[in-house]
């Protein structure tokens, strides 16, 4: 037997279905939140050994030594420990007492060669000018010769003695010719001997860069920095760059 319900007003909800619908809801809810709780405590008891170390160590990262061959004192560095560099970013800048004193030793080095060349110019200069000289008197002497050979009222003394002249005149040729031939020989290894040092004077003010001190590679910065101020010998880390891409655990 169906009973008809006459309300007031159609508008207003029915409280029994309202408690029935909210208890609903909380039920609902409450169901959801056990199942996610489970589900939640199997991920994480079964996930966290892959995600968590289950006991203490050390993330860290192949690393990129940054040192230079010379003893350097560290004028200013740009960067701090956990900075991003790349490729060519300047870190810093050094002086090296040592890289002076190499620059200086090849300096010296260059001016001894350019005295030496001037001496051998000089000395190659006179004895091709003498040369000619020299030269002209063995013509001389020569023809003195032929016409001593033809005289016979020529003496023995007056003979030895233009023998003489002759053997000194072709003595003295061959003293000036073996001179200049020697000093021409001698200036082209010393140029080729300048022209290394030159090349490798270039090289090492190359390298150096003025002490200034970039980045080879592109990473973060460590701990192992050098600080301004700090005098670092020959082989001695100035920086340490970490790869980001490539960070394992210890």
């Amino acid at each position: 037997m169906n009973i008809p319900i006459s309300r007031l007003d159609p508008n207003v909800p029915d409280p029994v279905e309202s408690r029935r619908h909210a208890a609903g809801r909380l039920v609902r809810m409450a169901y959801a939140a056990s199942v996610f709780g489970i589900l939640g405590f199997f991920v994480v008891y079964f996930g966290a050994p892959f995600v968590f170390l289950s006991g203490p160590g050390v993330v860290s990262s192949p690393r990129y030594v940054l040192s230079l061959p010379f003893t350097v004192q560290v004028s200013r560095m740009n960067v701090t420990p956990g900075a991003t560099v790349k490729v060519g970013d300047e870190i810093g800048q050094v002086h090296s007492p040592e890289q002076d004193t190499i620059v200086a030793t090849y300096m010296r080095a260059l001016s001894d060669i350019a005295g030496r060349s001037a001496e051998l110019r000089v000395k190659a200069r006179v004895a091709a000018e003498a040369l000619e000289a020299a030269q002209a008197y063995k013509r001389e002497t020569d023809t003195a010769m032929e016409r001593i050979a033809t005289m016979a009222s020529a003496t023995t003394t007056f003979r030895v003695e233009i023998l003489r002249e002759r053997a000194l005149a072709n003595k003295d040729v061959i003293v000036q010719r073996a001179e200049a031939e020697e000093a021409t020989k001698q200036l082209v290894s010393l140029d080729a001997f300048s022209k290394q040092i030159r090349e490798q004077l270039d090289e090492v003010q190359r390298n150096f860069r003025s002490g200034l001190v970039s980045a080879p590679v592109g990473g973060i910065i460590s701990t192992g920095l050098a600080h301004t101020g700090q005098s670092l010998v020959s082989g001695a880390p100035i920086a340490d760059i970490l790869n980001p891409n490539d960070v394992y655990v210890d």
